[in-house]
């Protein structure tokens, strides 16, 4: 079971950084001099900026989506620290036996471990420096009305994450049978933006997310409607905010930034309709200032006023 995220996430985030105090995390970036060895880290890889980091969020499995250049989903592993964002490959991971490391990764989804040791073994497909980040949110898309009666729980395995034995069944993994799950549901994709390469934006929406909104979905009674943001979705746009600060994300308006009202900035609510006409994620379609959208606003959003 997942803990408590709304009871949690305020009192980790007012200790991000601590992880990060122990005495094997250089305090200036590393300085790459030759590639990591095998003896070292486990297997060849880019040098992180901080390998010694800690992860402060649990790896997540999730789908994502580089614009402009990757216009299709992808499901990777990702892992956060205070430095760097990193995204893993789940279809290749090296001979490497993890089996016998001193650290256990299913125990907290490897938060807590240093990201040169979680990195062992497998392939890293992006990384990304916090310092880069101008802007980041959450689009929020409501789900179609379907009268679908499909098992949810016939897929519930392609929704494990990667400590949890995820890669026992990421076969089976198909990109348009998973958002066919998504438009039955609210959808949450965490929307982070960069500045290097003339703009880079990276979305990604957690499995984790789909599997809890599927079944409360189900527990769902008659007339009732899903109204809440993705936990990990929420939870990943608060870390990443509050460490970059609200002064360097500097292509968004917070005026509620660090207050009771705090995640009323990150939400923009998107129709369904856009990806069907374009094919692709188009930027920022409106903001508004409460997530308590009306019926007329959302009407009107959705293009069916």
């Amino acid at each position: 079971n997942e803990p408590s995220i709304q009871n949690n996430a305020e009192r980790e985030l007012l200790s991000l950084t601590s992880l990060d105090s122990t005495s094997d995390t250089p305090k200036q970036p590393h300085q790459r001099r030759t590639a990591y060895d095998f003896d070292s880290f486990g297997v060849v890889f880019d040098d992180f900026s901080y390998p010694s980091s800690r992860l402060i969020r649990r790896m997540r499995r999730c789908e994502r989506r580089l614009l402009p250049f990757l216009d299709e989903w992808q499901v990777v592993d990702v892992v956060l620290t205070n430095h760097e964002i990193v995204l893993f490959d789940v279809y290749e991971e090296s001979d490497y036996d993890i089996s016998g490391q001193e650290f256990n990764l299913s125990t907290n989804g490897g938060k807590g471990l240093r990201l040169c040791d979680v990195a062992k073994g497998r392939k890293i497909l992006s990384q990304f420096d916090l310092d880069d980040i101008d802007f980041v949110d959450i689009e929020h898309r409501l789900a179609t009305v379907s009268d679908s009666t499909n098992d949810v729980e016939s897929g519930h395995e392609q929704l494990l994450e990667f400590w949890q034995g995820g890669n026992d069944h990421i076969d089976g993994y198909r990109s348009h049978k998973m958002n066919l799950r998504w438009c039955n549901v609210n959808e949450d994709r965490l929307k982070v933006h960069f500045k290097s390469g003339g703009g880079t934006t990276l979305f990604m929406r957690f499995t984790v997310d789909l599997k809890e909104m599927e079944r409360r979905k189900l527990e769902l009674h008659a007339g009732e409607e899903l109204s809440d943001i993705g936990r990990q979705a929420k939870v990943w746009c608060r870390s990443i905010a509050h460490l970059r600060g609200a002064n360097n994300l500097t292509r968004m308006s917070l005026p509620h930034f660090n207050d009771d009202h705090e995640m009323d900035d990150f939400i923009e609510l998107c129709p369904r309709e856009e990806e069907a006409q374009e094919g692709r994620l188009k930027t920022l379609l409106r903001r508004n200032t409460s997530f308590a959208f009306d019926e007329q606003t959302l009407a009107r959003i959705n293009g069916t006023d």
